[in-house]
């Protein structure tokens, strides 16, 4: 549950904000959210250690899991719908 509630503190910093101001936080805005961002990454790699779990290894597994299940940016999905799916700002 304390992940759920760090991840809730990320949330709130950007709660009113537009994707335009994101992009522009200012210095102490972006350092409020790092250490929000730090604490929500703290408890799974805690966890992770705890359980002998080695989360990068999991995480390269889990991106070649996703790769066959969503289309590539820019590309319709293999099952017969041609929606393509739009490219991003170029961060994604």
């Amino acid at each position: 549950m304390a992940l759920a509630g760090e991840a809730g503190e990320v949330l709130a910093e950007l709660q009113w904000l537009t994707p335009q101001e994101c992009e522009s936080l200012s210095d102490d805005q972006r350092e409020a959210l790092a250490l929000e961002l730090a604490d929500v990454m703290i408890y799974p790699c805690r966890l992770a250690d705890v359980t002998g779990i080695d989360l990068m290894d999991a995480a390269k597994r889990k991106v070649t899991v996703d790769a066959g299940r969503f289309p590539k940016v820019g590309q319709a999905p293999e099952d017969g719908d041609d929606t393509v799916v739009p490219a991003t700002n170029g961060t994604h």
